[in-house]
């Protein structure tokens, strides 16, 4: 991840290889490289703890096991040094201003919090894709996730989710007809169970 095309700070977040037969990725590390990529230097972040560590992300491995599928990174174009960035994984993200050395989480995936995640803001899990905008007079971030698209305008501080509202979809994994009734469908969703339309 870059901040602007040409950069020469660039951020790579990596995972392990899966061990045969069926072992899962799991996060390696987040590297940084001042040269465009030439030369990279491991910023030791997955044993790293947060500033407010929780009962989902103790540490910093916020992939978890499932590297193959939650992984998200984004650096701030605003910030001049490039030490503004945002990580995205499987139930929390996180950001750092520091370029890696200290990192704050932003967002949990359970809505409202337990005890130990009710100061965190909520943002539904499986991070994907980030974007930064700073279009019109407000910047904001956008969080692609399993539960669609959630925007901050305060950096990452309170998180919208209204995007989504209105909306019907769903992440189908299987889809099923029945040829004897018209217009019959059976689904297997992510997250969100089987449905069936009759």
């Amino acid at each position: 991840a870059v901040g602007a095309p040409g950069d020469a700070v660039v951020y790579a977040f990596a995972a392990t290889k899966g061990s045969a037969p069926f072992g899962e990725p799991s996060q390696q590390d987040l590297y940084r490289s001042t040269n465009g990529g030439a030369t990279w230097t491991a910023l030791h972040i997955t044993a790293l703890a947060p500033t407010n560590p929780n009962s989902d992300n103790a540490t910093m491995n916020v992939m978890g096991t499932q590297a193959w599928y939650n992984h998200m990174i984004l650096v701030d174009p605003t910030d001049a040094a490039r030490n503004t960035v945002y990580l995205g994984g499987n139930l929390s993200s996180a950001k750092t201003t520091s370029g890696g050395t200290s990192w704050t989480l932003i967002s949990n995936w359970l809505p409202g919090g337990s005890a130990s995640t009710a100061a965190l803001p909520y943002v539904h899990a499986d991070f994907h894709c980030a974007a930064y905008s700073s279009f019109g007079s407000t910047a904001r971030l956008y969080f692609g996730t399993d539960g669609g698209l959630f925007t901050s305008a305060d950096g990452g501080t309170t998180w919208d989710d209204t995007k989504n509202k209105g909306l019907v979809n769903h992440l189908v994994y299987a889809l099923a007809a029945n040829p004897g009734v018209a217009g019959s469908a059976l689904v297997g969703l992510q997250d969100n169970g089987t449905r069936i339309r009759s």
